[in-house]
């Protein structure tokens, strides 16, 4: 009687396991990234000494409708943030159009760090993972 029961309750608990996997394999998951040509590393966000620009690229299946960007400057012992911008339409595999923000003056205390987060209001709670949706980088002063 016991081994039929612990069969059952593994078989139940096995059985939740798939179906939650399942479920979360059509997701959406996004992750800023750098524009197309730009080199793949923490500068390649540094469109020149003015503008930062990022791409978000959504690896996963579903498609999302209009993710916020944020862009928070650190220099000089203080952060200044850029207003959000929405990125339009991601379909599954796809990336959206190339964001722009301005770098704020003074930035450049030799180097200018920044902080890109994608969803910063955590707008899509059901997100595949949501630790891959912050970078953080700097252009070189």
């Amino acid at each position: 009687m016991r081994y039929r029961l612990f069969q059952w309750v593994l078989g139940a608990t096995l059985s939740l396991a798939i179906q939650s996997c399942a479920s979360s394999a059509g997701r959406f998951d996004l992750v800023p990234s750098v524009p197309p040509g730009a080199p793949n590393n923490q500068t390649g966000y540094c469109i020149d000494n003015q503008r930062i620009g990022v791409v978000v690229k959504n690896f996963g299946t579903t498609n999302v409708q209009n993710v916020d960007v944020k862009v928070t400057f650190s220099f000089q012992g203080t952060t200044s943030s850029q207003p959000p911008q929405g990125t339009g339409p991601i379909a599954g595999g796809g990336s959206s159009a190339t964001l722009e923000f301005p770098i704020p003056q003074g930035c450049f205390d030799a180097d200018c760090n920044f902080t890109i987060t994608v969803d910063p209001e955590n707008k899509f709670p059901d997100e595949g993972n949501e630790g891959n949706n912050t970078v953080s980088g700097d252009c070189i002063g």
